[in-house]
Formats: C-alpha cells, sequence, structure tokens
C-alpha cells in the first residue's frame, strides 16, 4: 500500500500544487509539507488531512486509502480469471 507522503505527492502533481502553494494554503512551513511527502514520515492530523484533500480538491481517498482496496488486489504475477 502507498504511504500518505506518496499518495500527497502524486495528488500533488496531479493538481500542480507545489509545495509553496500548499504551504501557504494550509498556514503551515513549507518543511511541514515537505516531510509529510517523505514515505517513511509520520502524515498529518486527520483534522490537516482534510484540509490538504480540499485544497487540493481531490477525496481524503485519495490521499489515504483503505487497506481493504489493497487487500482485494491479487497477489503479483498472479492470473486473474475472468467472471463467468
Amino acid at each position: 500500500m502507498a504511504t500518505f507522503g506518496q499518495q500527497l505527492r502524486a495528488a500533488m502533481e496531479r493538481q500542480d500544487v507545489t509545495i509553496r502553494k500548499l504551504a501557504q494554503a494550509m498556514d503551515v512551513p513549507e518543511k511541514t509539507v515537505s516531510r509529510w511527502r517523505e514515505p517513511s514520515a509520520r502524515g498529518p492530523s486527520i483534522t490537516d488531512c482534510v484540509k490538504i484533500a480540499a485544497v487540493l480538491g481531490v477525496p481524503i481517498t485519495d490521499l489515504v486509502p483503505s487497506p481493504q482496496a489493497e487487500e482485494s488486489k491479487p497477489p503479483p504475477n498472479q492470473r486473474v480469471s475472468p467472471p463467468e
């Protein structure tokens, strides 16, 4: 499963939002946004996640994917039979 940082980075790229723009919109230091984007970093609070999603114009699930969605994927290199 992708980390919050990876999801945030991808959403920012899709929406063409820079670290500076997001930091200004969130009223946080740029360094904070940079840390959130790191794969191993602790993510923001849920309140900040909601704000980030609103600033980026994406559903919060784009930033914090459900573990169930990942579990339903077949393992790599496993063939999936079409439904009958």
